[in-house]
């Protein structure tokens, strides 16, 4: 007889608080399918958080604690996974591998209806939708499904308002959309938006163990470079190793945003661009090798981000202080428009945007 699917969680944790700890774990050891192994990675904490994880796992057998030096969660993500080969061995049949943030919370029933879908469908992963939950109590839904892919709350909330209100039919949860893609197509989604079957998150996918390792030394590792993107270029790189991926639109992961992660304010998100620059060049890269479409798809993507910056770094408030960034980030730009061969840029010949590209482009 074939053994249960198992579950293995990866968890990096820095100074999260107790309290907020506390409701993620339990809504873990609260789900209705009780087949998993927690390995909770403290990344450095101080003490008062490094103890409480010691507590937790003393609750239950199937927690684990490790403490390491801080080193970012890319760092914490990749020790999880090193840990995790190392329990395994040489035998993956039957284990599943995901990724979840100390301050969110799983929907009780997540983790059996993902192994319900393992059991049914000869699939390598699983991603599945969640809802944000806002810190002035609103929720915002993500449902990905093949005609609703929610590219952005805003575009979505109005709908999402009239469900709430009754005017339209929750078809999404009433009847959930189950949708399998081969890997090339879930790639050419990802790369292409943050939102699409599920973007690059690592939180709201399962991955089959024996998909990622089978034919491989070890899994995919986060580069510990990055600050941004760098769980999409990881999704990616895992996806190349699976041949069918599920998507549904269940809701099954709670997304918890703190105060200051949605109130910042534009120049701060200036500041970080730099750094999503530096991702994307890695993922154009590394799908130029595996994807010509995903590689179309992701540079039009990185195309987008880069020309509306470059309109925000030389407004009138902003380009006394962004000169120098503005001047880095043109460079950026014009290296890109160099890579996106004609016939491949998504915008009419009329555009600014197509304009700017062949100006760039040609000379």
């Amino acid at each position: 007889m074939e053994k249960p699917f198992k579950v293995y969680g990866i968890i990096p944790v820095f100074n999260t608080p107790v309290n907020v700890l506390n409701k993620c774990i339990e809504s873990i050891l609260n789900q209705t399918y009780d087949t998993f192994n927690i390995l909770l990675i403290d990344d450095g904490s101080q003490d008062n958080c490094a103890k409480s994880l010691d507590l937790i796992a003393a609750s239950d057998s199937r927690l684990s604690v490790y403490h390491k030096n801080n080193g970012g969660v890319s760092s914490a993500r990749n020790y999880g996974l090193n840990k995790l080969q190392e329990i395994l061995g040489t035998d993956h049949s039957n284990c599943l591998l995901t990724f979840i943030d100390s301050d969110d919370i799983l929907e009780p029933s997540a983790w059996s209806k993902v192994v319900q879908l393992f059991n049914n469908r000869n699939i390598d992963a699983i991603s599945y939708s969640w809802t944000d939950y806002l810190p002035n109590d609103k929720t915002v839904p993500h449902f990905i499904t093949a005609e609703h892919a929610c590219s952005t709350p805003w575009k979505f909330q109005n709908m999402m308002d009239k469900i709430s209100q009754g005017l339209l039919p929750n078809f999404m949860v009433d009847h959930p959309d189950i949708l399998e893609v081969s890997s090339h197509n879930f790639i050419r989604e990802i790369c292409q938006d943050n939102i699409f079957y599920g973007g690059g998150y690592p939180w709201n996918k399962v991955w089959r163990i024996s998909s990622l390792l089978d034919n491989y030394p070890s899994f995919p590792s986060f580069d510990e470079n990055l600050t941004i993107y760098e769980d999409k270029l990881w999704c990616i790189e895992a996806a190349t190793r699976c041949d069918n991926i599920a998507i549904t639109s269940e809701l099954l992961y709670r997304y918890i945003f703190v105060s200051d992660s949605i109130t910042r304010k534009d120049s701060d998100i200036l500041d970080r661009q730099p750094a999503a620059y530096d991702a994307y060049d890695k993922i154009i890269n590394f799908l130029e090798k595996v994807d010509k479409q995903a590689y179309i798809n992701a540079c039009n993507f990185y195309y987008d981000i880069i020309f509306e910056d470059l309109g925000v770094l030389t407004d009138e408030q902003h380009k006394n202080k962004y000169k120098l960034q503005h001047q880095e980030t043109l460079k950026k730009y014009k290296s890109l428009c160099k890579r996106i061969k004609p016939k491949t840029l998504n915008y009419a010949i009329n555009t600014p945007q197509f304009i700017n590209w062949a100006k760039h482009h040609f000379i």
